[in-house]
């Protein structure tokens, strides 16, 4: 079942922007994270939704933190790169 609510949501896209931009494949993060490939895919594919203790898990797997996590587009290549010329001016 994927993800429902828009925090369960955004925490897996933003997991899997995150695996991505690493180049770290499924089985590292979740070895990383102490879990197994399965689990780490449903958290990744909205199927399972995690507990706190998770999100900390993964916020660390990556070297970022929980509220990251759970900001909407905070690992967006293209959403960074437009703030960051905005900031600019």
């Amino acid at each position: 079942m994927p993800a429902k609510n828009t925090l369960h949501r955004i925490f897996c896209a933003n997991l899997r922007q995150l695996r991505d931009l690493s180049g770290m494949t499924q089985v590292q993060v979740a070895e990383i994270m102490g879990v197994s490939q399965p689990a780490y895919s449903s958290l990744e594919g909205g199927r399972n939704c995690p507990s706190l203790d998770t999100v900390e898990d993964a916020a660390k797997a990556f070297q970022t933190t929980a509220p990251l996590l759970l900001t909407p587009g905070a690992f967006d290549p293209k959403k960074n790169i437009r703030r960051a010329i905005v900031a600019r001016g």
